[in-house]
């Protein structure tokens, strides 16, 4: 094998070029343009957006995509790649490699929501206290409550929209969507006592 074809072909494995020999390249290679693709999965919508790129990338905000996704009612959460949550998680503008396509569907949650007791012990009573959430939740038991609630003489029964009792009653603990705020009065009811003086036996 003569000079010239022995240097060509130890410069074809390393992809030197030289004018004289001309150009001399090993096989070329070139990054991979990935998508991901981002699902409102929310309730009455099909609004998609996607970003694609061959390197890694932060993840377009969420306020930032086009359609915008602004359900009425809800906070944006996070990414996954389960619709119903728990699957791979990826945080609002989080880093993504881009290393193969995906698809990512936003979760949804409630704004803080309040829901007031008030202790309504006496007309005007000003004692209250507050529980927030932004899901779906039991609400704090009335012996729970801080401050303590109390009526000398009567004992808490459950609790009720109005002060006296007549809107919609709600059982100490129950479950609440916290949708929307909500104002609930303690209900009493007096405390029987037995007095032994004067029984027979």
């Amino acid at each position: 094998m003569n000079l010239t074809k022995l240097l060509r072909l130890l410069l074809a494995t390393v992809g030197f070029t030289f004018p004289f020999f001309g150009t001399i390249s090993a096989e070329a290679t070139s990054s991979q343009v990935h998508v991901v693709t981002f699902v409102a999965n929310y309730f009455g919508t099909t609004a998609t957006a996607s970003e694609s790129s061959a390197v890694a990338a932060l993840l377009t905000p969420v306020s930032q995509l086009g359609p915008a996704f602004n359900p009425s009612t809800f906070g944006f959460s996070e990414w996954s790649t389960n619709p119903s949550g728990g699957g791979q998680i990826y945080q609002d503008s989080s880093s993504y490699n881009f290393s193969s396509d995906v698809t990512l569907y936003a979760q949804w949650m409630y704004p803080n929501v309040t829901v007031t007791f008030a202790e309504n012990a006496s007309p005007g009573d000003p004692v209250t206290a507050s529980q927030t959430e932004n899901k779906s939740s039991n609400l704090d038991s009335e012996a729970s409550l801080v401050p303590s609630f109390t009526k000398p003489g009567w004992t808490f029964e459950n609790w009720n929209t109005s002060p006296d009792g007549s809107g919609t009653p709600y059982l100490d603990g129950a479950t609440y969507g916290f949708a929307a705020p909500l104002l609930l009065y303690a209900q009493w009811a007096p405390t029987i006592s037995f007095d032994p003086n004067g029984g027979i036996g």
